[in-house]
């Protein structure tokens, strides 16, 4: 969906930019996927004051109205005043290397504004999406079908979910660089008269199992969504760092029957918006939605044999009697480090384990004697 400056409303827009700390980093991979949603970052924008001046030019494209091409004019001479501009030999603060890159262009100035201006309305509209969601509990993708869109974005066309469905926690557009797809809100009304079932399965496509080079943090990204788009940006802002539930072989528990134990787990905590970050023993530990999600975004539990003790689960957590660190193995057989909480409770001893990105727990029965 192309977007202008003017097709944003400011108070959506500016205000997600402007909550946005500073980031410097040489390669846009430095500040990964849901990150970008909590700091300002241009690849190889190294000083401080470089990254202030791009910012400062932005937010006046927000707050004025103005187009590419004004941004460009006004702040090309800022930054070429600067010395950031051409290609240049810079230094990889990783490596210590020595490369040739590019830093100021007309080029890189127009995929600056873009991407930006981009995913502030994206996170604007989903906030607008959330407040409407009663009067509009559906959405619908929408891709411009031409000769240019992404194959499985086609494919994905017309496809109808609840607001609150995980699909949307990976394929809220944009789905990628230069996605054009957008999104429709509908109500009940709307999806009854037009005959579209919300209930149809999504077409999905292959994972691909993707290594950042710089940070060395391994996702499993769906072909056709580019790995740096692989999160909602209107959503929590903790998912880079919640676990997810480990993997088993147990049968998964039907979503009727999980969704409202996982609400439960979350007012516990006050965590059923956005999630929050509990400090347990100086260790940060972040609880949201995103503890019962798996890659693809599908509801989740580590133990679908032991559903009904989650609120003890919670409760453990929130009041655990001892915190500590053991070594593991994980599926593959190599050795991980394991963060153990136990809990003491009048019959059961409750021990949930957060190790290699992932989390589970175990209740077993304390004897009577």
């Amino acid at each position: 969906m192309p977007v202008s400056p003017l097709s944003l409303q400011p108070k959506d827009a500016i205000a997600f930019f402007r909550s946005k700390g500073m980031r410097t980093g040489f390669d846009y991979r430095d500040v990964w996927q849901q990150e970008h949603a909590q700091g300002f970052t241009v690849a190889k924008a190294m000083q401080v004051d470089i990254l202030t001046d791009i910012r400062r030019a932005l937010d006046d494209a927000m707050t004025q109205g103005k187009t590419l091409e004004q941004f460009k004019k006004e702040l090309s001479p800022i930054l070429q005043a600067k010395g950031w501009w051409g290609r240049q030999e810079v230094t990889d603060p990783l490596t210590g290397e020595t490369k040739l890159a590019q830093l100021g262009s007309s080029r890189r100035l127009r995929t600056i504004y873009e991407v930006n201006l981009q995913s502030a309305y994206a996170h604007g509209n989903w906030q607008r999406i959330e407040a409407s969601k009663r009067a509009f509990p559906y959405l619908m993708y929408v891709c411009v079908l031409d000769s240019r869109t992404r194959p499985q974005h086609r494919a994905w066309h017309g496809v109808c979910r609840p607001v609150d469905d995980p699909f949307w926690d990976t394929h809220y557009p944009p789905c990628g660089w230069k996605c054009r797809c957008g999104t429709r809100s509908l109500t009940r009304a709307q999806v009854k008269r037009e005959g579209i079932d919300p209930t149809a399965p999504a077409p999905r496509f292959p994972m691909d199992e993707v290594t950042n080079p710089r940070t060395g943090e391994v996702s499993r990204v769906e072909q056709g969504i580019d790995p740096a788009f692989n999160f909602n940006i209107g959503k929590s802002p903790l998912r880079p760092i919640t676990a997810q539930p480990m993997a088993t072989s147990m049968p998964a528990v039907p979503k009727k029957q999980l969704a409202p134990a996982v609400e439960s787990f979350l007012k516990s905590f006050g965590a059923e918006a956005k999630g929050r970050i509990l400090q347990r023993d100086n260790w940060p530990l972040a609880i949201g939605r995103e503890l019962f999600q798996d890659d693809q975004g599908e509801l989740k539990t580590p133990r679908p044999d032991l559903l009904g003790y989650l609120l003890d689960v919670a409760n453990a957590l929130l009041r655990y009697d001892s915190v500590e660190w053991l070594w593991g193995e994980n599926a593959a057989k190599k050795a991980v480090l394991i963060r153990r909480y136990t809990k003491r409770l009048d019959k059961s001893l409750v021990t949930i384990d957060f190790s290699d990105g992932a989390w589970t727990y175990d209740v077993r029965a304390l004897s009577d004697g």
